[in-house]
């Protein structure tokens, strides 16, 4: 029985989550089963992302709502690692999973395997979570079997390269709108000691987002067209996609130890114009809007050759997966 009402606490605390994604009120009707909410006090575990203000806003105002509508429950907020879902991986092998956590595509096919998190359809229509999704988000909700495991916690996304205007300026560089010119402005940031792109590679999807960002300046799908087993590596498109990425890599593009950076180092190595570019998501617009005011820009992938930059600026490398908060 505490099994069913922790799950039922943990669904309608993801029904709230949501709200703040679609911009309503969550559809959920309650009846405690009694008033006195200090004998049926609950604390669920919630393990989520709460640094930048669009991460903490969706969760604090969850929390106030939970007052009302459930006020004998209590979160417990551990925020989570930025190590590609170690944590959550040991805490699987442990045994030691929290009420609610964060899941990835990966983690959710993992834990399908293992048992280690709950199918959510039945929840889904009784809550009535899908009407209350935009149409272009409802596949979000899905695996490729049509189930659903985690609720979205963000829409589609474009992932995008901020720059710094001061740093291009006070070094005397172009702001770049080809493969040519973005090579030729890595080797003089590389030559005046200023890192040219932070990039968070502790985490796996940066890397593999820009290289998505060159190849999709030859094939519009991008490496879609690799997941969905329409394309190979060998194809013209990857392979000059992964020449240039080399080029740019041995040219000085990346900071040291990339491969230990997380987010919040990376996005302070920018914001304080000690790297002069930034690889990161739609949803860092507002943190770094707040952070920087107007120093702050947006390059439309200057990685395609001159002759067809212009006509590939919309190629636009993100969209959205099936991924989010979980029970």
């Amino acid at each position: 029985m505490e099994i069913k009402i922790m799950k039922r606490f943990s669904l309608i605390l993801l029904s709230t989550f949501m709200a703040t994604l679609v911009g309503c009120t969550p559809k959920v009707t309650v009846t405690p089963t009694n008033t006195d909410a200090s004998q049926n006090k609950v604390v669920l575990r919630v393990y989520a992302q709460y640094s930048m203000d669009d991460e903490k806003q969706p969760f604090d105002y969850a929390k106030e709502q939970m007052k009302t509508i459930m006020p004998n429950v209590e979160l417990d907020l551990e925020i989570m690692a930025q190590d590609d879902n170690q944590k959550i991986k040991t805490y699987a092998a442990t045994k030691n999973l929290p009420d609610i956590f964060v899941a990835t595509t990966d983690i959710i096919e993992s834990f399908k395997k293992s048992d280690n998190i709950l199918k959510l359809d039945n929840y889904v229509k009784e809550l009535g979570i899908e009407e209350q999704f935009l149409p272009s988000s409802v596949p979000l909700l899905k695996d490729s079997n049509g189930n659903t495991w985690a609720i979205p916690d963000a829409g589609q996304f474009a992932a995008l390269l901020y720059y710094n205007k001061d740093v291009f300026t006070k070094n005397g560089v172009k702001v770049p709108t080809n493969y040519a010119e973005f090579l030729s402005a890595v080797k003089k940031f590389k030559a005046n000691k200023v890192v040219p792109l932070a990039l968070f590679a502790k985490e796996k999807w940066p890397g593999v987002q820009l290289f998505d960002m060159l190849a999709s300046r030859e094939e519009a799908k991008g490496i879609t067209k690799l997941d969905l087993g329409e394309g190979k590596a060998s194809d013209p498109a990857f392979k000059n996609a992964a020449t240039k990425l080399l080029e740019l890599v041995n040219a000085g593009l990346l900071p040291k130890g990339a491969f230990n950076l997380n987010s919040d180092d990376a996005g302070a190595q920018f914001k304080q114009g000690k790297a002069a570019m930034y690889l990161s998501g739609a949803w860092s617009m507002s943190d770094l809007g707040t952070a920087m005011g107007d120093n702050v820009g947006i390059l439309y992938y200057p990685l395609a050759d001159e002759s067809n930059a212009s006509s590939v600026k919309w190629n636009m490398s993100g969209g959205g997966y099936n991924s989010g908060l979980a029970v």
